[in-house]
């Protein structure tokens, strides 16, 4: 599920505004304005995420993350390595005693 932010767009005085949000940017930011259409969102000169719209513009953008794919596959990869894990450990693990004790080879014992 998509966590989502909502801000207001402004009119700009030019073609073309922007707002910049108080996010990070991070590839997988969409934008959608009150009507539906997409907004493109870039980085900004700061490093926040900047949503771009026409000047005339007027209205509530919504704002949401999704995760890419390659993300949500390595996600479940940890937690499929985790719970091997732990059913490893609750299993015993190797951990059998005098498994791991060094006992000398009689050929090394010195008489």
């Amino acid at each position: 599920m998509p966590s989502a932010a909502s801000g207001e767009a402004r009119a700009a005085s030019g073609p073309e505004g922007y707002a910049d949000l108080p996010l990070f940017y991070y590839p997988g930011y969409r934008a959608v304005s009150a009507d539906g259409g997409q907004l493109p969102v870039i980085r900004s000169e700061d490093g926040l995420a900047r949503v771009l719209f026409a000047g005339e513009a007027r209205g509530e953008i919504h704002v949401f993350y999704r995760e890419r794919r390659l993300w949500r596959l390595c996600e479940i990869i940890s937690v499929g390595t985790l719970a091997l894990f732990a059913v490893l450990f609750m299993r015993g693990g190797g951990k059998k005693k005098g498994k791991f004790i060094l006992r000398p080879r009689p050929s090394d014992v010195m008489l």
